[in-house]
């Protein structure tokens, strides 16, 4: 069975108000296997295994690999980090008694600061993990399907142009039999005379 190397395949699945949706996407890549994959930074424990398991599936071809994790589950995902929101207050209240501003302004200002909340995921459980990884595994599977009929095609186009160029070999066959016959008439004449 011919496979082509372009493909795409799109999973969603939703389990325990855990919705998961994985694309995949392939391209002919000479390199062999070339993965790359995007998934939250919660799962980056789970990526080795992950990009081993899709590279025993597909095996070849430049792959990206999306995953989009959307919960309902409650749990803090952002958590203030107090030490950094006091050293901030402490220098900024300084600066401004310096130079006489008001300090009703300096809390909105540092939790508008990147630095100020720290991720706090909640642990990713077996169950939620398996959803994950049977989404990606129907993601591939759709683009192994998508892979099939595109080779189908490439089948065909390529069996069409084979049977083009049997054609020209068969006449260009029928030819120069007539030609090989019109030349050894002609050198046979070019002899007599």
């Amino acid at each position: 069975m011919l496979k082509s190397m372009t493909g795409f395949g799109k999973a969603i699945s939703t389990a325990n108000d855990v919705t998961v949706t994985v694309e995949v996407r392939s391209l002919n890549s000479s390199k062999g296997m070339d993965l790359g994959t995007k998934l939250p930074s919660r799962y980056r424990e789970q990526e080795y295994t992950l990009r081993q398991q899709i590279t025993n599936r597909l095996q070849r071809g430049k792959v990206d690999v999306f995953v989009s994790v959307v919960t309902e589950k409650e749990g803090a995902v952002l958590r203030l980090n107090k030490g950094v929101v006091k050293a901030h207050y402490a220098e900024l209240e300084s600066v401004a008694k310096d130079l006489s501003l008001p300090l009703n302004q300096i809390l909105p200002a540092i939790l508008r600061l990147p630095d100020v909340y720290e991720e706090n995921p909640p642990d990713v459980d077996n169950e939620e993990w398996g959803l994950i990884e049977k989404t990606i595994m129907n993601a591939i599977e759709q683009l192994n399907e998508f892979r099939v009929k595109e080779g189908s095609s490439l089948k065909e186009d390529l069996l069409d142009r084979i049977k083009i160029i049997e054609h020209f070999v068969s006449h260009l066959k029928e030819q120069d039999k007539r030609r090989v016959a019109e030349m050894r008439q002609r050198l046979r004449g070019n002899l007599e005379l």
